[in-house]
């Protein structure tokens, strides 16, 4: 071995090895930080999914009692899911308190009957849902089946009971399907 090889050699090596040191520390800095995102991204979703289906659930299950209870007989049950201070605004009229809301329900009855919600789109954040709704009734004067697509947006308090709904659809549409 000439003495002026040896050093270039191991130099070479040498290098090498800190350039190899040098990467795995940076793939292990790379790493690290990629698991700190990403745990920092999963407890972020944890805390936003933690309130998501406790008010989607209340969604769901209010729009379930309507199509369970949303008849004469069962009409007190419907109204269990209404906070005592409840509002409702809607284009067919507002009501503030349950006996309000009550009057609305029956008003709806004396001209639906067979009425049911259907779910068609859900997004829910803290005590909050937005819900896209497809509701049908047979208009009882007529006997035509209405369908109005509605949008409901609910703020529910901390037992699930709805403090405010409003409810947005085209009464026009629904109009248009009944005939004069």
């Amino acid at each position: 071995m000439h003495s002026d090889e040896a050093p270039g050699k191991w130099t070479l090596a040498f290098s090498a090895m800190k350039h190899a040191v040098d990467l795995t520390q940076c793939r292990t800095v790379i790493l690290s930080v990629a698991m700190m995102v990403l745990v920092a991204l999963g407890a972020r979703a944890q805390v936003d999914n933690a309130a998501e289906p406790r008010a989607a659930g209340w969604a769901v299950a209010f729009f379930d009692s309507f199509n369970q209870h949303m008849n004469p007989d069962n009409l007190d049950r419907w109204m269990e899911n209404w906070a005592d201070n409840a509002e409702r605004i809607t284009p067919m009229g507002n009501a503030s308190g349950k006996a309000e809301i009550r009057r609305l329900y029956e008003d709806l009855q004396a001209r639906y009957r067979d009425m049911s919600m259907k779910i068609v789109g859900l997004i829910a954040q803290d005590n909050r849902a937005s819900v896209e709704l497809e509701t049908r009734g047979v208009h009882k004067a007529t006997g035509v089946e209405v369908i109005m697509p509605n949008v409901a947006v609910l703020r529910f308090d901390q037992e699930g009971k709805v403090e405010s709904a409003h409810v947005y659809l085209d009464m026009k549409n629904v109009e248009r399907q009944i005939p004069q």
